[in-house]
């Protein structure tokens, strides 16, 4: 068993140094236990985890605006994305969503953090359109060069760390990604990436600019830990550490604090989804942008209840594959 909040938390109580517990986005949604109890069984765990900051991701914009305002308002951590902007506003109105904070800033052991939180552009196509029919996205990389320079130069930011929930592109991909940030946005010391479900085992370093990206994968299944070792003079990263912590349960433990916390919301969903519908006699597996066994079965029973004669069925809609053994419910809200 591997993953969640109480086995990161037995990693965080030990850390004895200063340090900052940051999220890259899709908190509180893309779960069971967050879609099936509204995100409040997420907002207790991560408010007792202590974040310093949370990115919006596109899965925040699941339930709709109002329910994220709801959520923003009683998680402890600022949700950060400069680049959410209403689409329509009047004079006496703010411009930006009152749960989207562009940036915040941290002193740690008199190191002052500039954080600043984007979002992919590509959101609108990501989520129900409807959900987030008065917003706009801008273009991540102009917000980056906006507020990197503004937190260096008006904040005298010593660090500057890009929150992002954007991606991280594979081979044959073509968007900008956190690299492309990377190379175009100088000033930038770290990128904490989320969206793509990159695994990055070792941290990125961007050739051009030293900007150092890491991604943890999905699920809260592993941990990104960065230790910074800075020059006292300059306050520059002079030297890094990376380690990529697989949150094995019988390996790391959990936090009783937690479990006793979500216990409650666990047991909810679980008497919704441990009911088992059926068999497989061989895995279901799945694979994002190729052919696979569980994309197939999806397209097939499409194509039988729409009694059509083509069905299709986007790769990035299926989350996990479906092991040997019993079907349960769980494992068909798991996979899609």
């Amino acid at each position: 068993m591997i993953g969640g909040f109480a086995v990161l938390a037995q990693i965080v109580r030990q850390e004895k140094g200063p340090y900052l517990l940051l999220d890259s986005g899709d908190l509180f949604f893309g779960s069971p236990e967050g879609n099936l109890t509204n995100g409040e069984g997420v907002l207790e765990a991560a408010n007792a985890l202590g974040y310093d900051a949370v990115a919006v991701g596109n899965h925040e914009f699941d339930f709709g605006e109002k329910r994220l305002l709801a959520l923003s308002k009683k998680l402890k951590a600022p949700l950060l994305a400069a680049n959410i902007m209403k689409r329509y506003v009047k004079k006496e109105e703010p411009s930006r969503p009152e749960y989207a904070t562009p940036y915040i800033i941290k002193e740690k052991e008199g190191v002052k953090v500039g954080i600043i939180g984007l979002i992919t552009q590509n959101t609108p196509v990501l989520t129900l359109p409807r959900h987030v029919r008065r917003l706009k996205f801008l273009r991540p990389v102009n917000s980056a060069k906006e507020l990197a320079g503004r937190l260096r130069r008006e904040e005298e930011c010593d660090l500057i760390i890009l929150l992002t929930h954007i991606g991280f592109a594979k081979e044959g991909e073509d968007f900008e990604d956190d690299r492309y940030l990377a190379r175009q946005v100088p000033g930038i010391d770290l990128i904490l990436g989320g969206h793509s479900h990159t695994r990055l085992t070792s941290a990125y370093q961007e050739p051009k600019n030293k900007t150092i990206i890491v991604q943890s994968g999905s699920y809260l299944s592993a941990l990104d830990k960065l230790e910074l070792t800075l020059d006292p003079k300059t306050k520059k990263i002079k030297k890094f550490e990376h380690r990529l912590i697989d949150l094995w349960v019988d390996e790391i433990g959990q936090d009783p604090k937690i479990l006793r916390l979500i216990e409650p919301y666990k047991n909810k969903v679980n008497q919704q989804l441990s009911r088992v519908i059926g068999r497989t006699q061989g895995e279901l597996s799945h694979a994002r942008g190729e052919d696979s066994i569980l994309g197939n079965l999806i397209a097939d029973a499409m194509k039988e209840q729409a009694q059509a004669d083509i069905a299709m069925h986007n790769t990035g809609g299926i989350r996990s594959a479906i092991p040997v053994g019993e079907i349960s419910l769980r494992h068909l809200y798991t996979a899609v």
